[in-house]
């Protein structure tokens, strides 16, 4: 199964990568072009607008997790890191386009959506993924 995994930078890409998709292999937008179906492939960067020519595509044909959190959160961890808070909302704006194709958002931060999130993504995806104990991950 190929997955996407097109993020805004610091909202949880390592946990979802370390913690619900370890089996699966992680590649690179610009290592595209070798795809095996028959593997767990997870493809996975953020969501800059340089790459969206790149994203969309592949967005039309395969399936994407999303991870979300409280956008301040978000915001206080991009002003501790010194990166240009431009680009956040860069990033931030592009998940209202992400909504056209099979996108599936689970929102770290809140315990009980995000297990109704993750159930659905098993549910319609037929996975099992189990980040068995949530703990926060620094990248």
């Amino acid at each position: 199964m190929i997955l996407l995994l097109p993020t805004v930078k610091h909202t949880g890409s390592h946990f979802v990568l370390k913690q619900l998709l370890p089996d699966f292999e992680q590649m690179n937008l610009k290592d595209i072009d070798n795809l095996d179906p028959d593997k767990n492939i997870v493809i996975f960067d953020h969501l800059y607008p340089s790459k969206m020519d790149l994203w969309e595509p592949l967005m039309a044909k395969y399936p994407a997790i999303i991870p979300l959190r409280n956008k301040q959160d978000i915001m206080e961890s991009w002003e501790r890191r010194e990166e240009p808070i431009d680009d956040f909302f860069d990033q931030w704006q592009i998940l209202g386009r992400m909504r056209k194709y099979k996108v599936y958002f689970i929102n770290l931060d809140a315990p009980k959506f995000r297990r109704m999130q993750l159930r659905r993504i098993n549910q319609e995806l037929d996975l099992n993924l189990d980040p068995g104990k949530w703990e926060k991950i620094r990248a």
